[in-house]
């Protein structure tokens, strides 16, 4: 895909993406001068639909978990970010 995104803060913008009451903070605006479908046989090729090839969701790292690794963070501890991000879902989410 190319072609640009700006952050978008315009109020009006905002209130009309509501959701359950909820108006985001910011938004991006996307312009798309093209778009390439991916190739069909890289799709098959990705076994997406077997059941078998699928990770299996209690091994995966939480957000935390990947945040702390990605960033250094010194000041947090895991459990500390994935319980922060647990409840801006929650309340700040749509």
């Amino acid at each position: 895909m190319n072609g640009r995104a700006c952050l978008v803060q315009d109020a009006a913008l905002l209130e009309h993406a509501s959701v359950q009451g909820k108006r985001p903070l910011i938004a991006i605006g996307v312009e798309i001068d093209e778009c390439f479908l991916h190739c069909a046989k890289a799709i098959k090729r990705s076994k997406l639909w077997e059941p078998r090839e699928r990770t299996e969701h209690a091994t995966l790292l939480s957000f935390g978990r990947m945040l702390l690794d990605q960033t250094q963070l010194t000041d947090r501890t895991v459990q500390e970010l994935d319980t922060y991000l647990e409840e801006e879902y929650k309340h700040h989410l749509y």
